[in-house]
């Protein structure tokens, strides 16, 4: 049977944060970070505005759908995809884009936590600068939604992460 010790968390974007403070509640020996922040300090410029101006108020669906021409490219969203982000706007409710935007932008994590971090990040997330990442394991050309277009070559990448942990390959 295994131990919490030896589990193993992993989360994408907003997820990578969620994921870091449920390490807070529960142990963990590893978080794998996808296209996420080890700390506050990793946010873009314009997710500091969002907080020191409290732009969230302003996010809901609609301004999501208005204004996916202009961040839905660099964030990495192919004509393919927009069937998938329609999919995920009827999903959720106005509250949750709100509060996820919100709680990111508002972040107090400044230091990365000691729990062992792995990050993976694209050269090219227009989301989280990778300038502002610290030791990734670097995608060139990926963006922040890379888990969909290279979805092959980062799950090679985290099963290389837990085959090399000895206590995790039984």
């Amino acid at each position: 049977m295994r131990t919490a010790e030896e589990l193993v968390l992993i989360g994408h974007s907003f997820g990578g944060v969620v994921v870091q403070e449920m390490a807070r509640v529960i142990p963990v020996k590893k978080i794998i970070l996808i296209s996420s922040v080890a700390s506050r300090k990793g946010l873009s410029n314009w997710l500091h505005l969002v907080r020191n101006l409290r732009l969230d108020i302003w996010v809901h669906k609609f301004t999501m759908k208005g204004t996916f021409w202009m961040w839905g490219k660099g964030a990495g969203f192919t004509r393919e995809m927009k069937p998938l982000f329609k999919i995920a706007l009827k999903a959720y409710e106005n509250r949750y884009f709100r509060w996820s935007v919100k709680n990111l932008a508002g972040w107090k994590q400044l230091t990365q936590n000691d729990i062992h971090l792995v990050l993976i990040h694209g050269s090219k997330d227009s989301i989280f600068p990778i300038k502002k990442v610290q030791n990734p394991i670097i995608i060139k050309n990926g963006k922040h939604l890379m888990v969909y277009d290279r979805a092959d070559e980062i799950s090679k990448i985290i099963s290389d992460i837990l085959t090399k942990d000895t206590s995790l390959a039984r």
